[in-house]
């Protein structure tokens, strides 16, 4: 693992500034959500001003998250998920992103409460049958990394810092999970059958959904 002391030296510092409540965010991410839909090549959900300042997502881990609008990526028969990540504290099974519901699925999170990073697709309705990547040990509290999981015929592959850190040879992505019911970001599709299931507590940015496995140097070139 590479340490991450300042993962964007380019760019301004971020700043998350005041709480936003749950309904607001909805509402910005909804407005983004329905444009990638559109362009979910060049998907971008997130929201920022225009100005120095770059502003972040801030979740604080007791019933504050982002709900995407239903059913956005069903068609997708390859995906890269990716975005900036900082944990403030491993909470169970807290999400990065979760997509679909229970048993039909696509998450990244950190396993149990621990600092361990997991990949997951699910797809068998009813049956906890998973294909994961995992790696011991990666994350940190308090600091930021670039996570992208990526998804399709190549299979999967979770980067970690723009470095590849694990591989899977399953060949699903969205389109094989049958379910885009529900899209969240800090939120747990599975909390119906699973409600010891906790919410992230940390900040996000520039989360972005693609409609092709991008390859290591695309990720890097976009960090």
């Amino acid at each position: 693992m590479h340490q991450n002391p300042d993962p964007k030296p380019a760019r301004p510092p971020r700043d998350v500034g005041p709480r936003s409540s749950l309904e607001t965010w909805r509402r910005v991410v909804a407005s983004f959500g329905l444009l990638s839909a559109l362009l979910v090549q060049l998907a971008t959900l997130y929201a920022q001003p225009a100005s120095a300042t770059n502003r972040v997502l801030d979740l604080d881990g007791n019933g504050s998250y982002v709900e995407l609008p239903a059913d956005m990526f069903n068609d997708l028969d390859e995906a890269t998920v990716e975005g900036w990540v900082k944990w403030d504290s491993f909470r169970d099974h807290s999400r990065f992103f979760d997509f679909g519901e229970p048993y039909q699925s696509m998450n990244v999170r950190n396993r149990f409460t621990s600092p361990n990073l997991r990949f997951e697709i699910s797809e068998r309705p009813g049956v906890y049958q998973t294909h994961g990547i995992e790696i011991p040990n990666l994350l940190r509290t308090n600091q930021w990394f670039h996570i992208a999981a990526v998804s399709g015929k190549g299979g999967m592959r979770l980067y970690f810092e723009g470095a590849l850190v694990g591989t899977n040879v399953y060949q699903g992505s969205f389109s094989t999970i049958k379910s885009g019911k529900f899209g969240f970001l800090g939120h747990s599709a599975w909390k119906d059958a699973f409600p010891e299931d906790e919410d992230f507590h940390g900040q996000m940015d520039e989360v972005r959904v693609w409609k092709v496995a991008r390859t290591e140097a695309q990720i890097r070139e976009a960090m």
